[in-house]
Protein backbone atom coordinates (compact mmCIF):
# COMPACT_ATOMS: atom_id res chain seq x y z
CA UNK A 1 0.00 0.00 0.00
CA UNK A 2 1.11 3.51 -0.87
CA UNK A 3 1.47 5.99 2.02
CA UNK A 4 0.22 9.56 1.54
CA UNK A 5 3.17 11.81 2.43
CA UNK A 6 0.91 14.81 3.08
CA UNK A 7 -0.59 13.03 6.11
CA UNK A 8 2.86 12.20 7.45
CA UNK A 9 3.99 15.77 6.83
CA UNK A 10 0.94 17.17 8.64
CA UNK A 11 1.44 14.73 11.50
CA UNK A 12 5.05 15.88 11.92
CA UNK A 13 3.94 19.52 11.88
CA UNK A 14 1.30 18.82 14.54
CA UNK A 15 3.78 16.89 16.71
CA UNK A 16 6.40 19.65 16.48
CA UNK A 17 3.75 22.28 17.25
CA UNK A 18 2.78 20.42 20.42
CA UNK A 19 6.43 20.06 21.43
CA UNK A 20 6.96 23.82 21.03
CA UNK A 21 4.09 24.39 23.49
CA UNK A 22 5.67 22.06 26.07
CA UNK A 23 6.44 24.26 29.10
CA UNK A 24 9.10 21.84 30.34
CA UNK A 25 11.29 22.59 27.28
CA UNK A 26 13.88 25.35 27.44
CA UNK A 27 13.73 28.33 25.10
CA UNK A 28 16.81 26.98 23.28
CA UNK A 29 15.04 23.64 22.70
CA UNK A 30 11.90 25.45 21.56
CA UNK A 31 13.86 27.58 19.08
CA UNK A 32 15.38 24.43 17.56
CA UNK A 33 11.93 22.89 17.27
CA UNK A 34 10.52 26.06 15.70
CA UNK A 35 13.33 26.10 13.12
CA UNK A 36 12.53 22.48 12.24
CA UNK A 37 8.82 23.30 12.14
CA UNK A 38 9.55 26.27 9.89
CA UNK A 39 11.32 24.03 7.38
CA UNK A 40 8.33 21.65 7.25
CA UNK A 41 5.85 24.54 6.89
CA UNK A 42 7.95 25.99 4.04
CA UNK A 43 7.44 22.73 2.13
CA UNK A 44 3.64 22.96 2.31
CA UNK A 45 1.82 23.88 -0.89
CA UNK A 46 0.71 27.51 -1.11
CA UNK A 47 -2.70 28.02 0.42
CA UNK A 48 -4.69 28.98 3.50
CA UNK A 49 -3.29 26.12 5.59
CA UNK A 50 0.27 27.30 4.95
CA UNK A 51 -0.72 30.86 5.87
CA UNK A 52 -2.34 29.60 9.09
CA UNK A 53 0.83 27.68 9.95
CA UNK A 54 2.98 30.75 9.24
CA UNK A 55 0.84 32.77 11.63
CA UNK A 56 1.22 30.08 14.31
CA UNK A 57 4.98 30.05 13.75
CA UNK A 58 5.06 33.83 14.12
CA UNK A 59 3.26 33.59 17.47
CA UNK A 60 5.73 30.92 18.63
CA UNK A 61 8.64 33.22 17.76
CA UNK A 62 6.92 36.15 19.49
CA UNK A 63 6.40 34.09 22.65
CA UNK A 64 10.15 33.42 22.69
CA UNK A 65 10.80 37.15 22.22
CA UNK A 66 12.44 36.45 18.86
CA UNK A 67 10.93 39.50 17.22
CA UNK A 68 13.08 39.44 14.07
CA UNK A 69 11.87 35.95 13.10
CA UNK A 70 8.35 36.96 14.16
CA UNK A 71 8.52 39.81 11.64
CA UNK A 72 10.09 37.66 8.91
CA UNK A 73 7.45 34.93 9.21
CA UNK A 74 4.67 37.56 9.32
CA UNK A 75 6.05 39.04 6.09
CA UNK A 76 6.12 35.56 4.51
CA UNK A 77 2.48 35.10 5.51
CA UNK A 78 1.62 38.52 4.04
CA UNK A 79 3.34 37.75 0.73
CA UNK A 80 1.68 34.35 0.48
CA UNK A 81 -1.72 35.78 1.42
CA UNK A 82 -1.36 38.45 -1.27
CA UNK A 83 -0.29 35.88 -3.87
CA UNK A 84 -3.46 33.82 -3.38
CA UNK A 85 -5.82 36.74 -2.66
CA UNK A 86 -6.61 35.74 0.94
CA UNK A 87 -8.01 38.98 2.39
CA UNK A 88 -8.26 37.67 5.94
CA UNK A 89 -4.68 36.37 5.77
CA UNK A 90 -3.49 39.74 4.46
CA UNK A 91 -5.29 41.63 7.22
CA UNK A 92 -4.02 39.27 9.91
CA UNK A 93 -0.46 39.62 8.60
CA UNK A 94 -0.71 43.41 8.64
CA UNK A 95 -1.94 43.16 12.21
CA UNK A 96 1.01 40.95 13.18
CA UNK A 97 3.40 43.42 11.55
CA UNK A 98 1.69 46.24 13.44
CA UNK A 99 2.39 44.36 16.67
CA UNK A 100 6.05 43.99 15.66
CA UNK A 101 6.44 47.70 14.89
CA UNK A 102 4.65 48.69 18.10
CA UNK A 103 6.95 46.37 20.08
CA UNK A 104 10.02 47.92 18.42
CA UNK A 105 8.65 51.43 19.07
CA UNK A 106 8.15 52.30 15.41
CA UNK A 107 4.75 53.82 16.05
CA UNK A 108 4.13 55.26 12.58
CA UNK A 109 4.75 51.90 10.92
CA UNK A 110 2.68 50.16 13.59
CA UNK A 111 -0.24 52.50 12.99
CA UNK A 112 0.03 52.10 9.19
CA UNK A 113 -0.07 48.31 9.46
CA UNK A 114 -2.99 48.28 11.90
CA UNK A 115 -4.81 50.77 9.66
CA UNK A 116 -4.24 48.56 6.58
CA UNK A 117 -5.63 45.59 8.51
CA UNK A 118 -8.67 47.63 9.57
CA UNK A 119 -9.37 48.73 5.99
CA UNK A 120 -9.27 45.17 4.69
CA UNK A 121 -11.31 43.75 7.55
CA UNK A 122 -13.98 46.43 7.24
CA UNK A 123 -14.32 45.56 3.53
CA UNK A 124 -14.85 41.83 4.22
CA UNK A 125 -16.92 42.07 7.43
CA UNK A 126 -20.07 40.96 5.66
CA UNK A 127 -18.60 37.76 4.18
CA UNK A 128 -20.79 35.05 5.77
CA UNK A 129 -18.18 32.28 5.33
CA UNK A 130 -15.90 33.60 8.06
CA UNK A 131 -17.93 36.34 9.74
CA UNK A 132 -17.04 35.45 13.34
CA UNK A 133 -13.32 35.25 12.62
CA UNK A 134 -13.39 38.55 10.71
CA UNK A 135 -15.38 40.21 13.52
CA UNK A 136 -12.85 38.97 16.08
CA UNK A 137 -9.84 40.33 14.17
CA UNK A 138 -11.66 43.55 13.31
CA UNK A 139 -12.35 44.20 17.00
CA UNK A 140 -8.77 43.27 17.88
CA UNK A 141 -7.34 45.67 15.28
CA UNK A 142 -9.63 48.47 16.48
CA UNK A 143 -8.29 47.97 20.02
CA UNK A 144 -4.72 48.06 18.68
CA UNK A 145 -5.45 51.31 16.84
CA UNK A 146 -7.16 52.72 19.95
CA UNK A 147 -4.06 51.95 22.02
CA UNK A 148 -1.86 53.69 19.46
CA UNK A 149 -4.10 56.77 19.54
CA UNK A 150 -4.17 56.77 23.35
CA UNK A 151 -0.38 56.74 23.37
CA UNK A 152 -0.33 59.97 21.33
CA UNK A 153 -3.00 61.42 23.62
CA UNK A 154 -5.78 61.37 21.03
CA UNK A 155 -8.25 60.25 23.67
CA UNK A 156 -11.53 61.02 21.90
CA UNK A 157 -10.65 58.99 18.79
CA UNK A 158 -9.18 56.25 20.97
CA UNK A 159 -12.41 56.06 22.95
CA UNK A 160 -14.48 56.02 19.76
CA UNK A 161 -12.50 53.08 18.35
CA UNK A 162 -12.73 51.20 21.66
CA UNK A 163 -16.52 51.53 21.66
CA UNK A 164 -16.62 50.45 18.02
CA UNK A 165 -14.48 47.40 18.87
CA UNK A 166 -16.83 46.40 21.67
CA UNK A 167 -19.81 46.65 19.34
CA UNK A 168 -18.18 44.66 16.51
Amino acid sequence: PKVDNSFIHEDIINTLTEQVKDKSKSDVEKKKLIKKLDSFVSELPSGNYKILRHHKLAVAYYNLKDYINYKNISEKALNLSESIGDSLGIAKSYSYLGIYYRKTEQDNLAYENFYQAKKILSSIKTDPSNQKQVAYYYGKVLIDLAQMLKNVKNYSESESLTVKAIKS
